[in-house]
């Protein structure tokens, strides 16, 4: 029915209604890949309804002083959540018009919301966009993620989150983002050539190390053994 124009009046307004509930993003993941094109097909036909979930992310907080911060934290989370479910949805450079203005909320809202939840929904966003768009058309993405990822990583050296920190969620998806930005280029490879051989001394003694029987042996055989592999292993790359 999504595929008929002729009757878009009939399921738009259920469809609507059923993506801005909360509780859309409770499904199972085979039940997500089922609703992608009916999302898509809802924002393809109706052009204004990007362009309002967009304004939704940008709301400024409430100055009203009963108004529940955590309430709109939880709104714009979830908004966020589904910018990054619309992106996801349609095919590869469909947004590619819209990254300017997706971009702007998504600084924007690094720059003036400082909670867990968010970050790490924009830190998700960022993600599809990495996979939703070509490299070529990230190109402004990369100072905005560099600047974030070192400021995350910068924050956990010198004061690490205790156990069941609301932080953890946030370092997580920044772990994620960051694996996948790695992931997306070219000359990145996670399996090593064979016959490589690491050329850092700590990387080839956690190599040697990692090679080691586990049966327990003494300090001091344990340490030539190591060094005479290393200084062996020096002499065939020469």
């Amino acid at each position: 029915m999504s595929r008929i124009p002729a009757a878009i009046k009939s399921w738009r307004s259920p469809v609507t209604e059923l993506f801005n509930d909360n509780r859309f993003f409770n499904a199972r993941p085979d039940a997500g890949r089922k609703w992608q094109p009916i999302v898509k097909a809802l924002i393809d036909a109706d052009k204004t309804s990007f362009g309002e979930l967009l304004g939704k992310i940008g709301t400024a907080p409430s100055a009203n002083i009963f108004t529940n911060r955590a309430y709109e934290t939880l709104l714009r989370s979830m908004n966020l959540r589904r910018l990054s479910y619309v992106v996801f949805a349609a095919e590869k450079n469909h947004f590619l018009a819209q990254l300017p203005a997706i971009q702007e909320k998504l600084v924007d809202t690094l720059r003036n919301v400082h909670a867990s939840v968010i970050e790490s929904e924009v830190y998700l966003c960022i993600r599809v966009l990495l996979c939703r768009l070509s490299p070529h058309n990230l190109t402004s993405f990369w100072p905005v993620l560099l600047t974030e990822m070192f400021r995350i990583f910068d924050e956990i050296v010198v004061d690490p989150p205790s156990d069941g920190s609301d932080d953890l969620q946030s370092i997580l998806s920044a772990n994620c983002l960051t694996s996948c930005s790695f992931s997306r280029r070219r000359n990145f490879k996670l399996d090593r050539p064979d016959g490589s051989f690491p050329e850092a001394l700590m990387d080839q003694l956690a190599e040697i190390t990692g090679n080691l029987p586990a049966t327990e042996a003494k300090a001091g055989d344990s340490r030539s053994d190591m060094e005479s592999s290393i200084v062996l292993s020096s002499r065939d790359r020469r």
